[in-house]
Formats: C-alpha cells, structure tokens, sequence
C-alpha cells in the first residue's frame, strides 16, 4: 500500500463522511490520480472510495468501476466482512447492480468472513442486496444466517428493521433460528 493510495481513500471518504458532494473537475482530478495508483490500493481502501460514493449517492464513473471491479478481486484475500458489507452498502446506495464478476468475488469472500461479521455488517449487508432486489444466493443465507444467530440478541432497533425489511423487499423467510 502507498501513502498516495491511503490518502485518496482517505480524501474521498471524507467528503462522503462530511456529505460534501465534489465538482466535476474534483471528481475528474481525483479519477486521475486513482488510475495512477490503483494497484497500491488494499481492500480498505477500496470499500472506503467507494463507500464515499454510496454515502453521496454519486454513481461513480464507469471507467472508474471497471477498475474498481478489477482491482477488488486483486485484493479479495484481504477483505474482511467490513469490507463486503461497505462495498455491497455502497452500490445499493447508488442504485447500481454490482457486475456478476464481482458477485462470484464477493460470494467467495463472504464464504470466510461473513461468519465474523458484527450486527451494523449483516444488517447493512442483507439490507444492500433487498435495495438492490437481489436476491443472494442460498449457501450466503445460510452463511448469514449462522452468523446472525450469534449476534441477534445485540442487533438494535435499527439493524432489525433493516434486517426485517430486506426479508419482505426479497420475500424470505426468516430462518427458524432467526
């Protein structure tokens, strides 16, 4: 990882953090500098960037997607759960279908980490795929599912309606468990 890639991140996941919407010429400058350094980013870089357009519900460029897209699975080994659910929040909150490519990347991924996810990451998690009414895949529900038997008891308000809803949006029954 660069200081060059961590402080982009970190620029873009400010002005998302204060809900500053950037200018065009901004975007484009930033766009520029992410092309020259993209390989230097980690996972968490990367779910910050584009957390930052979620959270501004900006949809990004789509050249800026493609390498997003290409970088991602180049970093998945050292994605944790934070990193799924932010980047899954992210397109929700954008309104945009993330490719199928990065869904077989980010379905392998969740296989290993969504079992250590907190409440906020299920809930955010199952919440981003009823925004996008997508349904996930049966081995995640189960997956999901043992995960949020652990922690349900430390879900707030919040998370349960969110959690609650993504059932009706996606017409699942809640497990047995749940």
């Amino acid at each position: 990882q660069s200081e060059q890639a961590q402080t982009l991140s970190n620029v873009i996941w400010s002005m998302g953090k204060l809900g500053l919407q950037p200018s065009e010429d901004f975007l484009n400058a930033w766009y520029t500098r992410f092309d020259r350094s993209a390989d230097k980013f980690s996972s968490q870089d990367l779910s910050n960037c584009i957390w930052a357009f979620g959270r501004l519900e900006l949809t990004p460029s789509a050249r800026f997607l493609d390498s997003w897209y290409y970088h991602f699975a180049r970093v998945e080994r050292e994605s944790c759960n934070q990193v799924l659910a932010n980047s899954m929040w992210a397109f929700a909150k954008f309104g945009l279908a993330p490719h199928a490519a990065f869904l077989e990347v980010w379905y392998a991924v969740a296989r290993r980490e969504t079992q250590d996810g907190s409440p906020q990451e299920l809930a955010n998690t199952l919440w981003a795929f009823g925004k996008l009414n997508l349904k996930p895949r049966a081995h995640f529900l189960k997956i999901w599912f043992d995960a949020s038997e652990k922690r349900s008891k430390t879900m707030n308000a919040q998370e349960l309606a969110n959690v609650i809803w993504a059932f009706g949006r996606l017409e699942l029954a809640p497990d047995a468990r749940f």
